[in-house]
């Protein structure tokens, strides 16, 4: 018996070491949803032929489309805003939708990173590319510039101020 408990006792001591957790949710969803939400607008821009983006000038069913996008259930307490006004998206890399909640599972903690989480913001660029930036990256972001998405399909809350 002492035998069994001391195996038992050994697997789940080791068995972290040697698996991989899944890490579906956090920054990796949320950089989904901030590139879909991305190519969303750079596909409204393709639409209208013009270089910029206004979020006014969006079709009611494009806004809904987008507050959508942000309702994810793999990040359900994360909030997504979106630039309100871009004069140029050509040729420019310039963060268009941002996730506001940090998560810390990019990189993957695992054991050889000492199980470190570094925490980060996903976001996704005019170009249509998505990644991370640090939470001093985030704090330097103008919120007067952005609207939260989930605002758009809550009937009373602001859409300005983060």
């Amino acid at each position: 018996m002492l035998t069994v408990a001391a195996v038992a006792l050994l697997a789940a001591l080791l068995l972290p070491l040697v698996s991989t957790a899944t890490n579906c949710g956090g920054n990796n969803a949320a950089i989904s949803v901030c590139k879909q939400c991305a190519l969303e607008v750079l596909l409204s821009r393709i639409n209208t032929r013009t270089n910029g983006f206004e979020f006014a000038r969006l079709p009611e069913t494009e806004k809904v489309e987008l507050a959508k996008l942000a309702h994810s259930h793999w990040v359900p307490s994360a909030n997504f805003w979106i630039q309100t006004n871009v004069a140029n998206l050509a040729g420019s890399k310039q963060i268009l939708v941002v996730c506001d909640r940090a998560y810390g599972n990019l990189p993957a903690p695992t054991w050889r990173n000492g199980y470190r989480k570094n925490l980060a913001h996903a976001v996704a660029y005019s170009d249509g590319s998505g990644g991370i930036i640090t939470p001093a990256e985030f704090a330097k972001l103008d919120f007067a510039l952005f609207i939260k998405l989930s605002s758009l399909t809550e009937p009373s809350s602001s859409t300005n101020g983060h």
